[in-house]
């Protein structure tokens, strides 16, 4: 991500708390709703205009879903709110990318949502649980709050509204202040001291790699590895400190995952949310393992090819998916 996305997070997510933590509970998720679309409008002001109109298509199905008893129609308002999500996820973030913004420099910062690929994942999350049954009672604020917190926007991690809603009114100790704080350095330390010293040395390689031997070459291949770890995991752990500072326990999003014997136990320590996230609104929902061995591996081969597009609109994306 961006540098400048990086500073705002750190100083209006420090300075946004002080004034967070002496709110009135009832309002907490009010004023939080309130700095997150300004956050956003910050990084990309027309683009707030998508994100805005998706978070009232959410909560309108959430509304019919709600009121509905008729299990098919409450089905028929869900699926047609994925549908609208993901259209217009693959419409900006492939669609509007590859053809227009390739024409017209400088229209892709301004128009294309940054984050929209994490906040239309919570949106569909939201709704499928709400369908499910396991969210009821919610409030507009608290949805709001939840869907647009510009802590995750970036790069998450992805979490759930039921992980979130409770917090709005929980106090933290002096124990839980000072390793809100310790994760925040930590972050620091992985995304500024080691991801970026490595990537001056990486993208020099890369920019004349046909100037350097073999052995600069393979150094970089393994350098990048680790940058794009620290930088990542560094921003993950940011993140999480901050939303330690609100009150917010938000899951892990990696654990040593270099130290994974194999591709499977790899997927479980690396980017952790959507991994999780990919098993229980995709994985599941298509049969999971309950249907064989032959379309367990075929739904797993589902899971990791829509991993690819997410990643990225180009063919190596889609390899690289397909071959994990």
């Amino acid at each position: 991500m961006g540098e400048f996305s990086i500073y705002t997070l750190i100083v209006i997510g420090i300075v946004g708390v002080l004034p967070y933590r002496f709110i009135t509970y009832k309002h907490r998720a009010v004023y939080l709703a309130l700095l997150n679309i300004f956050v956003y409008i910050l990084w990309s002001g027309a683009a707030t205009i998508v994100l805005i109109t998706e978070i009232f298509a959410g909560w309108a199905t959430y509304i019919y879903i709600s009121r509905k008893r008729d299990s098919s129609k409450r089905k028929l308002y869900m699926v047609v709110l994925i549908i609208f999500v993901i259209a217009v996820l693959l419409v900006y973030k492939y669609v509007f990318t590859s053809f227009i913004a390739n024409k017209y420099t400088g229209i892709l910062a301004f128009t294309v949502p940054i984050g929209i690929s994490y906040y239309s994942f919570k949106i569909i999350s939201f709704i499928v649980d709400v369908y499910l049954g396991k969210i009821e009672g919610a409030k507009f604020t608290d949805y709001v709050a939840y869907i647009s917190m510009f802590h995750q926007i970036v790069s998450g991690p992805i979490s759930r509204y039921d992980e979130i809603e409770p917090y709005f009114h929980k106090e933290i100790s002096f124990l839980e202040f000072r390793q809100a704080c310790y994760r925040i350095l930590k972050g620091l330390f992985y995304k500024f001291v080691i991801a970026n010293r490595l990537s001056l040395y990486n993208n020099t390689v890369f920019e004349n790699y046909k100037n350097y031997p073999s052995i600069s070459l393979i150094m970089t291949v393994f350098f990048y590895g680790i940058e794009l770890y620290a930088d990542f995991c560094g921003y993950s752990e940011i993140v999480i400190g901050i939303c330690e500072l609100y009150g917010f326990q938000i899951r892990e999003n990696f654990k040593q995952p270099y130290l994974a014997l194999n591709i499977k136990e790899f997927w479980k320590r690396w980017h952790i949310s959507l991994s999780n996230w990919l098993k229980d609104y995709i994985y599941i929902p298509i049969g999971g393992n309950r249907k064989g061995k032959v379309r367990q591996k075929l739904n797993i081969f589902i899971v990791f090819l829509v991993s690819g597009i997410w990643h990225g609109s180009t063919i190596p994306y889609l390899v690289w998916g397909m071959w994990h």
